[in-house]
């Protein structure tokens, strides 16, 4: 469903108040900083809605309106809440959905005993509109960046998703056997169409999950099981892990800034969900203070903060026990709704936090459970484009793979040369353009096995500092190719957009236009209504001037590719990159 969205800036002032900003809405005037919330959230609260036992079996519907409310004055005021019900109207009068993303960007602090990540924004409630979170209108999500600032990454099929399920001796049993077999039943028609794949990491060993990692071609890692925050060893420093299992089945704590330095090691890793209690939770108070960079400490907080070392944009995890029967009814639907087309990331959450409670009860605080930090563009950490009429074989997937893992490799060396003293770097010329020279024989190499491919060829700076970029067309088979439009991604501190130029093969200029990072092309006519023998066809140029060297290269990517050709098929985007050094 189209959708418009409120995004409020929540940060801590030095003088331990919140401020409130509203940075975006359907309604521009009502954009803007607004003061203070109307409340501050109660510690005995929060305590509250962790505590099991306040809702029982049946659930406690008045005790979650009344938290509901409590979180809503305390994240908001009357200024904040005239602009959210005006945005409410306008996205209603519309037929649209109303994204609404908690931007939090600064350090956390403390709020009378309650941080501001341990607010469960996600339970907000108002007499007049219910609960927000759990109505496919109007899904609750929270960020740490103020804007999206990763790119959506268009995959070939499959999606393939890593599964770790781990239940340690000596801690409550999780029923991951069931949560597994749920998600590989919620996927069976995809899996059987090969449009998605999953593997299990067994033995769910910190060793097993390190090698799969580094396997490569992961798109999404699902863990099953539980959470913890605690001391680590001889560490005296609280840290948010998971609990993988030890290989004597025992228990092997996996600490958050650990697991994001080994998802660093699998680049193509853009969403993790973790179903283990509290894992959005963050480690607790030292001596009654809080501890000094708790805003980016909990699991998911470190892997989609500003300085996370992987490229995951978005993460799903918990932020107090979770049933395990609620844990396989998120993970059900979950999967179901993020695989439909167009769906995005807190649309998906947003179903499964409604199925949660359809199959306990909107009065129990499971279905609020779920939190979803993203950063990613639209909030679709991926695009999954499904073959019209051919798909790669399995060979041709794993050769793909292969020579990507060798792109990064060389990409990780040109780096590292680029950090040595400059007397170095000045007799490593050869050297340095072998590495180019290999980055480019590979992306060649990986175009060849694609098949039918809309590919961007990068290149070096010229006397002007400018970089020319081709976008090219690559068939398998002959067609007739009327239209190509692509977005491309590109680093506005990095580069600015300066000219774009028809290709030699076609005709006519592309229409172009560049804002906030991405350049948008559009091709008409493209092969002026001629049938194309199979080969490569360059359809499109376009220049870049260099503002900043500081990295040895820089990638821009293709994405939401809409082709137009007859006949109709799949057609996969190859990056192109810019060589700095």
């Amino acid at each position: 469903m189209p959708y418009d969205e409120f995004r409020l800036q929540i940060t801590p002032g030095i003088d331990g108040q919140l401020a409130l900003q509203i940075l975006e809405t359907p309604i521009a005037a009502s954009a803007g900083p607004k003061g203070r919330p109307e409340a501050v959230f109660a510690a005995a609260d929060l305590a509250a809605i962790r505590d099991k036992a306040n809702f029982g079996n049946g659930g406690n519907l008045g005790e979650m309106q009344r938290i509901g409310e409590a979180v809503y004055k305390s994240v908001t005021n009357p200024a904040v809440q005239a602009a959210l019900d005006a945005a409410l109207q306008i996205s209603s009068d519309n037929n649209r959905t109303l994204r609404i993303v908690f931007s939090t960007l600064s350090l956390d602090g403390p709020q009378q005993g309650v941080r501001l990540s341990e607010i469960p924004f996600e339970t907000i409630y108002t007499p007049g509109s219910g609960f927000y979170a759990s109505a496919m209108r109007t899904p609750v999500s929270r960020t740490l960046v103020a804007k999206p600032d990763r790119k959506t990454v268009p995959l070939s099929p499959p999606l393939r998703i890593l599964v770790v399920a781990a239940s340690p001796q000596g801690w409550p049993p999780a029923d991951v056997a069931k949560e597994t077999a749920t998600v590989r039943e919620a996927l069976k028609e995809l899996d059987a169409n090969r449009l998605v794949s999953i593997d299990q990491c067994t033995p769910p060993t910190r060793g097993e999950l390190n090698k799969r990692l580094l396997s490569g071609g992961y798109h999404v890692l699902h863990f099953a099981g539980h959470g913890g925050v605690g001391q680590i060893g001889g560490d005296p420093t609280p840290r948010a892990f998971l609990c993988l299992q030890a290989e004597d089945g025992g228990l092997d704590p996996l600490d958050a800034f650990t697991f994001d330095s080994m998802l660093k090691n699998c680049p193509s890793v853009n969403l993790v969900v973790i179903t283990g209690c509290s894992t959005a939770a963050l480690p607790p108070q030292i001596a009654g203070a809080p501890y000094a960079t708790t805003a980016f400490n909990g699991i998911a907080q470190r892997l989609v903060s500003p300085g996370s070392l992987s490229n995951v944009s978005a993460v799903v995890a918990m932020q107090f026990d979770l049933e395990s029967a609620a844990a396989v009814s998120f993970s059900g639907r979950f999967y179901g709704a993020l695989l439909n087309p167009g769906t995005t990331i807190d649309e998906a959450v947003t179903e499964a936090r409604s199925q949660i409670a359809a199959t306990t009860s909107i009065g129990s605080p499971g279905w609020a459970n779920p939190v979803l930090y993203w950063r990613c563009n639209d909030g679709r950490p991926f695009e999954v484009r499904t073959y019209q009429d051919e798909t790669l074989s399995p060979d041709d997937e794993k050769k793909i793979m292969a020579l990507k893992i060798q792109v990064e490799a060389y990409l990780s060396s040109l780096q590292d040369l680029r950090m040595q003293p400059a007397a170095v770097q000045a007799v490593a010329s050869d050297f340095r353009q072998s590495i180019v020279a290999k980055i480019d024989g590979f992306l060649a190499q990986i175009s060849d096995v694609m098949g039918n491919a809309i590919r961007l060829k990068g290149g070096r700076p010229d006397a002007n500092d400018e970089i020319g970029f081709g976008l090219s067309a690559r068939l398998s088979a002959a067609a007739r190719i009327d239209k190509v439009r692509a977005k491309i991604s590109f680093e506005e501190e990095a580069f600015d957009f300066t000219s774009a130029a028809k290709g030699d093969n076609v005709s006519k200029a592309p229409l172009s236009n560049a804002a906030a990072g991405v350049l948008e092309i559009l091709i008409e006519n493209v092969s002026a209504g001629a049938i194309w023998p199979a080969g490569e066809y360059e359809i499109a140029r376009f220049r870049m001037k260099v503002k900043d060297r500081t990295q040895s290269a820089r990638v821009l990517t293709v994405f939401e590719l809409d082709i137009e050709a007859d006949p109709v098929r799949f057609y996969s985007s190859l990056d192109g990159y810019a060589f700095l050094t």
